[in-house]
């Protein structure tokens, strides 16, 4: 079991246990220094160690005995767990202040753990305060919701959800728009975002899909980002988060805006520098691989050598720009077309295609997996090569099914291994002065399996190196 797969594994009896309402797992799994942010149903965050955590936990308990946890999502990456859940439980005991109702309340939690040496060393965990207030059947005007949204770092937006009239906003508004909180409140929402007619259809289906639950969009159709419109006219890029609550005895929209122009010229720049390294960088090797051979036959003895290691560094030069095209490639991944995908058929195409006549390959059948097959293949295609040129033998390929939601496929070499300081880049997800890697290669395995929610582990054998790509199922993994 590789290192991500032990912190899912870890964070998965976490809430097991807690379900079946054992709160000794806190100490247990917890380092002695745990610190918790919490923000569920509280007008601040709460940092939290061990034993206040676990008051936390056992208040909710109690209000709700008969809580269940349904984990929707389990990602990890490196050290960090990312968790989205929904509690759901019956409000029969006094929570926060508000006497049991009755009320079934279903609740969605999203959690942040950071784990060290098997132990939980930090953790974040945030809900929908609107939606469990409602829930709750707390009657609060819209000016006492003011309170709740103003700490909050992002811009809301309340508004009536039949007419679109803005209610109430907050600083976070204020800033990012650059106008007046007096000159927002009483208009239609639509106001903030540019004169289009578009605007007007994405108000009206926004409010019927949020009824039933949270919407998120960040572009229309046609793919053109979703914008809010500054006092001077400027406009900016926005994801809004929707739900539709009921508060003062109305149904209400409740919208979260975030800024993602950032995001946006992060996005430009690299297409730009994908399309310079695919069309520039190529053209202008080929004329040097073109001059360099050129050179080398009309010289000989050392300086011909020299005009062929020019040859071969520019040859490696255009490799590099194509497999910046495969990354570019893998940050347009989507899961949602993923396909069953044959391991068997899938390393025999890789071996094919690297040029290997005789290679070792042990798989258990059959061995297949729901999973984006153009990632996988980068990702085996990148292992296997590593192989091939730090091994005096053929490498050995081995596939076989992990209880039916994930596949295992190793690629294991007699080479040197691979540098620390490789393998130190990659854990701590960055390179740096100090560590770095010497190519993009390893790089390509790590994105390869993150963009399918897998994991990749590189384990030293004894005579080399073992590479091992853990892809989980897709509809498993969902």
């Amino acid at each position: 079991m590789t290192v991500t797969e032990k912190n899912k594994a870890l964070v998965r009896r976490y809430f097991d246990e807690i379900e079946a309402g054992n709160l000794d797992v806190i100490d247990e799994l917890s380092a002695d220094e745990l610190t918790a942010k919490y923000d569920v149903a509280r007008s601040d965050i709460e940092r939290l160690g061990r034993d206040g955590l676990t008051d936390v936990i056992d208040e909710i308990l109690t209000a709700f005995p008969d809580t269940s946890i349904v984990s929707q999502s389990l990602y990890a990456e490196g050290n960090t767990v990312i968790s989205i859940q929904t509690w759901r439980g019956t409000h029969l005991g006094e929570y926060r202040g508000v006497p049991p109702s009755g009320n079934e309340i279903t609740y969605k939690l999203w959690g942040r753990f950071v784990i060290e040496d098997g132990e939980i060393v930090r953790s974040a965990v945030q809900g929908s305060d609107f939606d469990l207030f409602a829930q709750l059947g707390l009657e609060l005007s819209i000016e006492g919701y003011q309170t709740l949204i103003e700490t909050a770092p992002n811009p809301i937006v309340i508004a009536d959800a039949d007419t679109g009239r803005v209610l109430e906003t907050n600083t976070a508004t204020e800033s990012l728009v650059e106008r007046p909180r007096s000159e927002i409140i009483g208009t239609h929402q639509m106001e903030l975002h540019p004169s289009d007619q578009r605007y007007d259809s994405l108000y009206a289906e926004s409010v019927a899909q949020a009824r039933d639950s949270p919407v998120s969009v960040a572009t229309f159709e046609d793919g053109s980002d979703i914008e809010l419109v500054r006092a001077d006219g400027s406009r900016l890029p926005v994801e809004v988060s929707a739900q539709v609550v009921t508060l003062a005895e109305r149904p209400t929209l409740v919208s979260i805006y975030r800024d993602v122009s950032q995001q946006r010229r992060r996005e430009q720049r690299t297409q730009v520098l994908n399309r310079l390294l695919r069309h520039n960088l190529r053209n202008e090797v080929s004329v040097i691989t073109g001059l360099a051979g050129v050179l080398g036959e009309s010289l000989d003895g050392e300086n011909e050598e020299k005009a062929r290691q020019i040859q071969h560094t520019a040859r490696e030069l255009a490799g590099l720009g194509e497999k910046a095209r495969l990354a570019a490639q893998l940050a347009a991944v989507d899961n949602t077309q993923a396909t069953q995908v044959s391991a068997r058929g899938l390393v025999d195409e890789v071996v094919a295609e690297v040029g290997l006549s005789d290679i070792q390959t042990d798989f258990s059948d059959p061995v297949t997996v729901l999973t984006d097959r153009g990632a996988v293949k980068i990702a085996l295609r990148e292992a296997l090569e590593n192989a091939v040129e730090h091994t005096t033998s053929d490498p050995r390929i081995e596939a076989h099914s992990e209880n039916g939601d994930h596949v295992e496929i190793a690629v294991t070499d007699s080479g040197p291994g691979i540098p620390s300081a490789e393998l130190a880049a990659l854990r701590e997800g960055e390179e740096t002065p100090l560590t770095h890697g010497s190519g993009i290669g390893l790089w390509l395995i790590y994105w390869a399996t993150d963009a399918v929610r897998g994991d990749v582990d590189f384990e030293r054998t004894g005579s080399g190196t073992r590479v091992v790509l853990s892809i989980p199922s897709l509809d498993a993994a969902s």
